[in-house]
């Protein structure tokens, strides 16, 4: 009888044990669970107080939500080690950043190609990375990675040189809404450079780049309305105006997107 107690003792013990693990495990996996989930503003905020704050828990946390998997946690904390930390943490970023672009951030392989295209952040100078990095960018809708690519392949920077691909990501950058790559858009529609000549064209994307405050955008509708040029009608007033408005854009440096 004792013996029959003391087995169902023991074995309530162990039930009671491993109930207990159990929910010590579900417990580890909603967590994880709920840092997968952050939302991206709420993520994106941490890495303000983390970054520019530089709040140490803020880091701690972002750390910890970027070891679940979380790419824009990762992508975070990788900006905020390599921007806004000492320097002997610049490694631990760029594996954090890594992760987060092998995983498809844009802004994240982004930073990476600039990195690897100037040799900065520890990173060995190297354009064919920098492509592949820009690349993963810009078939996610990121612009100005789309208008490096465009520079990269039309001047043959470090590769062979390649204007038609060229031209297809400049048409890209400038449907993403770069005033950089619309204005280069304009001119190359205007000249005829990769694309067919059209001033129908050229006057579309240049008064685009013109809406985004871009100053040389600016100027260069300026001068177009001035002399009548690629089909607009010439006013001289309007030139004026626009003269002034490219003026006050660039006092307020103006900076590209």
């Amino acid at each position: 009888m004792t013996c029959k107690m003391t087995c169902k003792r023991v074995t309530i013990h162990a039930i009671f044990i491993g109930s207990v693990l159990l929910a010590a495990c579900a417990d580890e996996r909603t967590i994880q669970q709920q840092n997968k989930q952050q939302s991206a503003a709420q993520i994106e905020a941490l890495g303000l107080v983390a970054g520019p704050g530089r709040q140490n828990d803020a880091l701690e946390k972002l750390v910890s939500i970027s070891k679940s998997g979380n790419v824009i946690a990762q992508r975070e904390a990788g900006l905020t080690l390599l921007f806004h930390r000492i320097p002997a943490q610049q490694k631990e970023g760029v594996a954090w950043l890594s992760k987060a672009a092998a995983a498809g951030d844009a802004e994240a392989a982004f930073t990476l190609g600039e990195a690897s295209r100037a040799g900065t952040l520890g990173q060995i100078q190297d354009t064919r990375a920098a492509i592949k990095h820009f690349e993963i960018a810009a078939l996610r809708g990121h612009a100005k990675a789309s208008l490096m690519l465009a520079r990269i392949l039309k001047n043959g920077d470090g590769v062979e040189r390649a204007p038609q691909h060229a031209a297809m990501w400049l048409k890209k950058s400038a449907e993403g809404g770069n005033p950089q790559a619309m204005l280069l858009l304009a001119n190359a529609f205007a000249s005829g450079d990769s694309f067919p000549k059209s001033d129908e064209q050229a006057a579309f994307w240049l008064e685009a780049a013109a809406d985004k405050h871009y100053p040389p955008a600016i100027q260069a509708l300026a001068h177009a309305t001035e002399g009548g040029l690629l089909g607009i009608k010439r006013d001289s007033q309007f030139a004026s105006e626009l003269w002034k408005e490219a003026e006050e854009e660039s006092r307020n440096h103006w900076q590209t997107q």
